[in-house]
């Protein structure tokens, strides 16, 4: 499914591409960039910890057929009305192609992206498209909204479900058995899927990442973005997304494949090209908001008036795995070669996406690929 997705996350090393980090330099004698374990180092958006391994520019991944995603287009300024059913039939037309009968866990919070997502799917499904082997997952305190949402789509409930989990090590990260995918802070090992996927390469995941380009086009951005490509939108999109894809990236080595509606060239192809009137409230942007809106008009579903669901991620790393983490680092290689360099005191607990977070993340990296584990 390759050439059906903009893939974010894809490493470069010379004439190689891979979004497996490990696979890419396994073998190779590369050096550090040092400055990378300097906690106020803001590197560039294309550099990682490696020398000579880079993110690429969007047109050296794209496929042909697709390089015109990055040139600036002449824009065309649809009614909100007008884009809402572009968006919805480029999202069923990417829906058809991508769900063949696979077993698929749908990642679904109570935002809008995961709505529109899944109403799209309920208008295949009830049109006879085969979505018997999908399954919707959400996790806590998103559950009573999600469930509302699932009920009015008419799934049947065997088809979703609220991650319980532990109380503590809910989301069982801090597991160098799992290693990130570049500098990458260790909370995105999170799991809220164990007790339903017991063997991830026989599922393909399905989330909603990159759906918020309407939110950044409302928003008051920076006056100066890195020049990635000279599509406006699309480079307003990569430089206010978080991270470059590593997330997607470990996804794709850990599954069987990842589906990305809101990356794929069918969804691009709209959304890219066209500029409404865009607005933001603060949480939702006009635009999602009416794609969901119009399922009340063509299907009698109504999912925009339920309450809008907001993240908490509930880490609740216990003691022991504290200890465990703390220790593993100080025990870790990439410490041992590299500690005269590294800070003294590290607090690897307090802030899970800042800098020690990535430096655990990728310590695990490095164990792999040089000690062989």
């Amino acid at each position: 499914m390759k050439d059906l997705h903009f893939r974010r996350g894809e490493y470069r090393y010379g004439d190689e591409y891979d979004y497996d980090l490990i696979r890419l330099v396994k073998g190779k004698l590369l050096e550090i960039d040092l400055r990378f374990f300097n906690p106020n180092f803001k590197p560039l958006w294309y550099k990682t910890p490696f020398r000579g391994v880079r993110f690429p520019y969007p047109v050296e991944i794209l496929p042909d057929e697709q390089k015109h995603l990055t040139r600036q287009p002449k824009y065309k300024n649809p009614s909100v009305k007008d884009l809402a059913i572009d968006i919805r039939v480029s999202l069923k037309r990417y829906f058809q192609k991508v769900i063949q009968g696979d077993h698929c866990i749908v990642f679904h919070s109570a935002g809008f992206d995961s709505r529109i997502t899944s109403l799209v799917m309920m208008e295949l499904r009830d049109e006879g498209h085969d979505m018997s082997r999908v399954h919707f997952r959400c996790y806590q305190p998103e559950g009573p909204i999600f469930m509302e949402i699932m009920q009015r789509q008419g799934w049947d409930r065997g088809q979703y479900s609220v991650y319980e989990g532990p109380d503590e090590d809910h989301y069982d990260i801090g597991r160098p058995d799992r290693p990130l995918n570049g500098w990458q802070n260790y909370n995105q090992q999170m799991n809220f899927w164990s007790d339903i996927v017991k063997n991830e390469k026989e599922w393909i995941a399905i989330t909603g990442v990159g759906g918020e380009l309407w939110k950044f086009m409302a928003a008051k951005n920076p006056k100066y973005l890195p020049a990635r490509t000279p599509n406006q939108s699309l480079n307003l999109f990569l430089n206010r997304y978080p991270g470059e894809g590593e997330w997607e990236g470990y996804y794709r080595r850990v599954f069987k494949d990842v589906y990305l509606p809101f990356l794929s060239f069918d969804y691009l192809n709209v959304s890219l090209f066209n500029i409404p009137e865009v607005s933001f409230d603060g949480k939702r942007d006009n635009v999602r908001m009416e794609v969901v809106r119009s399922f009340i008009d063509s299907h009698g579903i109504d999912c925009l008036n339920i309450k809008y669901g907001v993240h908490d991620y509930s880490w609740n790393v216990s003691r022991q795995r504290k200890r465990f983490i703390t220790d593993w680092f100080y025990e870790s290689l990439l410490y041992k070669e590299y500690k005269k360099y590294i800070p003294k005191f590290l607090d690897f607990h307090t802030d899970l996406y800042g800098y020690e977070a990535k430096l655990w993340g990728f310590a695990t990296l490095y164990e792999n690929v040089y000690n062989g584990t």
